[in-house]
Order: structure tokens, then sequence, then C-alpha cells
């Protein structure tokens, strides 16, 4: 950074949570003509969330349908496939019946996702001119990927 002025400036970042109004939640149904799974789960995308679920259970993707209704805003939280959801699906297809699942918010915090599970750094720079302004800033953070963060 060419500037007249350069601040840098790391941070430790705490584990952050998501605290959404609403807990997670799942309706798991197995149709046993078919071998087919139907999951009612609210999702940030129901294509990646049945990309996920296939990939978790071992099975095609177009064994699974995800309805997901109006979700509100949930910064991430609920993007993902998580194992409860496997668990309810595996648990309709051995009982032959639906079964739902619904989080509390101690679980919540413990389990769901916040893409910084564990404290990370962030290395910040800023580059300032005279008279003052601040033309440039640059900030460097872990990316996470799919399921690992």
């Amino acid at each position: 950074m060419n500037a007249a002025h350069v601040t840098k400036l790391q941070l430790t970042v705490s584990r952050v949570v998501v605290n959404a109004m609403e807990p997670r939640s799942a309706l798991a149904i197995h149709n046993t003509t078919t071998g087919r799974f139907t999951i009612h789960v609210e999702s940030q995308g129901v294509f990646g969330m049945r990309g996920d679920l296939a990939f978790l259970m071992g099975v095609p993707a177009k064994q699974i349908r995800v309805l997901t209704g109006q979700v509100g805003g949930s910064f991430g939280m609920k993007a993902l496939g998580y194992g409860e959801y496997v668990a309810i699906l595996r648990a309709a297809e051995a009982l032959g019946r639906p079964v739902k699942w619904t989080d509390t918010r101690s679980e919540s915090f413990v389990r769901a996702a916040t893409w910084r599970s564990t404290p990370s750094l962030r290395s910040t720079r800023m580059g300032g001119s005279s008279p003052p302004a601040l033309p440039a800033m640059a900030t460097s953070a872990p990316i996470c990927r799919r399921f690992a963060c």
C-alpha cells in the first residue's frame, strides 16, 4: 500500500454466535415406496441444502426434496446441511413415519454454524494521505470452506 500514512492493526476475533429469533427445526419424511426423502427445513437455499444432505447421506441429490418457506435473516446459520437433519431423515427412514426436530437456543449456541467458531486473527491496513483522507483499506481473514472453518 503506497500512502503517506499507513496504520496496521491485528485483531483476534473470538467466537461469534448467530442468534436467530427462531431456532433451527425440520420435519423429515421418507417415502418407503419410492425411497425418496422430503425435508421441510428453513434454509438459505434449497439446492445447496439438498447437495449438502445428499453428500452427507451418501445418496443422489435427486433422492432428496427440500422444502423451505419464508426465512428471516440468519447470517449464514441456515445455509448448511447439519448432522441433525441427516439424523432425522435416517430416523424417518428407519421408523417409517415423519420425524420432527427443533433446536434449543443453548444447542444452537454450541452447534449452529457461526462461520467463526474458533478465534481468528484479522489483519487490517489503512492508508491515508495529507490532508487526511482514507483512500485505501485492506483486510485479510481466514476463508471458511463448506463444512470446515
